[in-house]
């Protein structure tokens, strides 16, 4: 199943989810559609659906949006790996609390510790 992205125009929140998710789109797994045709009740942008699941609002990691959508990710992926890693990600950010890194800071951080294990 494909992922349907509704973006915005203009929407800085759009442009960044079409950063983090360049590859899902190039390969198609999920499909980017003008606001024009988002449902009715959409409140805010970026917003993602999923089957009957939706999300809207940056979703800050692929696996996120994954989990809020109920998404495997496809091409293998199960929905235990990708609670796993986030699970990992939110014990890092609960471990580095008071450390008033930025979220790019923390990113890089995390990528330290799970390359030296």
């Amino acid at each position: 199943m494909t992922i349907l992205f509704y973006s915005m125009d203009g929407c800085g929140y759009c442009s960044m989810s079409k950063e983090l998710l360049k590859n899902e789109i190039k390969n198609k797994k999920i499909k980017v559609l003008s606001h024009l045709k988002a449902p009715n009740n959409v409140s805010g942008f970026p917003h993602f659906v999923n089957g009957s699941k939706s999300f809207t609002g940056f979703p800050q990691t692929k696996e996120n949006l994954y989990m809020q959508l109920d998404f495997s990710g496809g091409s293998g992926s199960s929905k235990k790996r990708v609670k796993r890693k986030l699970n990992k990600w939110q014990k890092f950010l609960k471990r580095n609390k008071g450390k008033g890194w930025s979220i790019a800071k923390m990113k890089r951080e995390y990528k330290k510790v799970k390359l030296t294990r």
